[in-house]
Formats: C-alpha cells, structure tokens, sequence
C-alpha cells in the first residue's frame, strides 16, 4: 500500500477466500486491474463482474457493495490505483476528456501501452525520489489512456465528508475532535456540524468508517513487488 499526498495512492490486493463488503464508500475515482479472480461491483440497480486480465474504472461519490470471487485453488488478486481531485478535474474539461462515467466502465481488452502507463503510474507514487512534477504527470497520463478507451471521471467538488474522511485515511489512529477537524478545514464546529448535517453524516460514523478502511486494507493489501520499500 502506497501513498503520496497530492500525486495518489496504488496497492495490491491479495486474499485466498472470496469476500463480501457492504456498502463501500469510493470517494475518489478508482483505476483496478484483476490479475487473478474475479471482481464484482454492485450498486443502485446495476450490477458488474469483471473477471481476470481486465480492468475497471469506479466513478468517485459512490457506496458499493463489493465481492472478490477467488480463482479454484488460488487467490484473488488486483491491483488498484486513486488520484486526488485536482487532475481528475483538470483532465475532464479537455476537448479528449471522452465520455463520462456515470457509476463504472469496463475495458476487457487493455491495449499493452495502457497496462504500461498503470505500471508507471504505480511506481511513481511508490518511489519517493521521483519528482512530484514527474509523478503527477505519470498519473495525468493514465488518465489519457481511459480516455482513449473510451471514458473518462467526471468533475467533482468534493463534500465536507469526503475531505473529512480523507483526513482520517491519513491518520485514521489519531483522536479526532470536532474542534480539530472544524480548524483544519477553516470553519467553525457550527458550520462543520451545519454541513455534515446536510450530507447526513456525523464524525464518528466517519472515523469509524475510516478505521474499518484501513484495517480492511492493510490485510488485503501487499506492497508491491520491487518498489523502494518492498
């Protein structure tokens, strides 16, 4: 598992047994290969299986339930990669930006310079000695080759809660207050409460949330092979 503020987040998923998960939030827009398995996506009537060799692009804003089917005799595996807003935005108001994707979008048959772009784009956010600059480009660039397949993420404006859980998913063992939280998005606790009140949400069922996503990750999750850490 692999983070780099501003540039993006990639890892390896890896189980043996198939798994079901409720209500999954996907905040932000989400680039999956299925190396081995299968994967199934069920939303607000509508339902997708996507098997092995080809790859998935999840729209962000979603609740999902999710289902990893293991291969007989052996395990589920995947690869995942997310971006920060800022480039999924800039990329969707491009004359190429292609067509939106609504909830997900499928390409069964990856070109060999598409899966080369998602490997590069892994490594750049894996290898810290690489330049932002160069990292985030990486990363824009994959977002050229969905269009080239044919879609694209839509621009979003990320809610109170989506910031708030990203924060969490930085530093999901920290004693979150709502003083804290209000401060660092430069609001007061009244404006903070007013506007998860209108998402209806609330700070524990977010930190809470938070927690569950990071353990889940952390035990499905590898780092990838021959990265600086590995």
């Amino acid at each position: 598992l692999h983070t780099r503020p501003g540039v993006g987040s990639t890892g390896r998923i890896c189980q043996q047994n198939a798994l079901t998960m409720r209500r999954v939030v996907i905040d932000e827009p989400m680039l999956l290969i299925v190396r081995q398995g299968c994967k199934t996506l069920i939303g607000h009537n509508w339902r997708v299986d996507v098997p092995a060799g080809q790859i998935l692009a999840i729209a962000g804003g979603q609740t999902l339930d999710v289902i990893n089917h293991s291969p007989p005799g052996g395990a589920y595996q995947a690869d995942w990669l997310q971006w920060p807003p800022a480039p999924v935005n800039e990329h969707a108001v491009t004359a190429s930006a292609g067509q939106p994707i609504r909830h997900q979008l499928t390409i069964a048959n990856p070109s060999a310079p598409f899966l080369a772009a998602f490997a590069a784009a892994q490594s750049a956010i894996a290898d810290q000695t690489l330049p932002p600059a160069i990292a985030s480009h990486r990363l824009s660039e994959l977002l050229c080759w969905l269009s080239l397949h044919g879609g694209c993420f839509s621009a979003t404006r990320p809610t109170t809660a989506s910031r708030i859980r990203r924060q969490m998913l930085d530093d999901p063992s920290q004693s979150w207050s709502a003083a804290g939280v209000a401060s660092s998005l430069a609001m007061s606790e009244a404006t903070l409460r007013r506007h998860l009140a209108r998402e209806q949400q609330n700070l524990r069922d977010l930190l809470n949330d938070a927690r569950m996503t990071t353990a889940l990750n952390l035990l499905q999750t590898l780092r990838i092979a021959g990265s600086p850490d590995a």
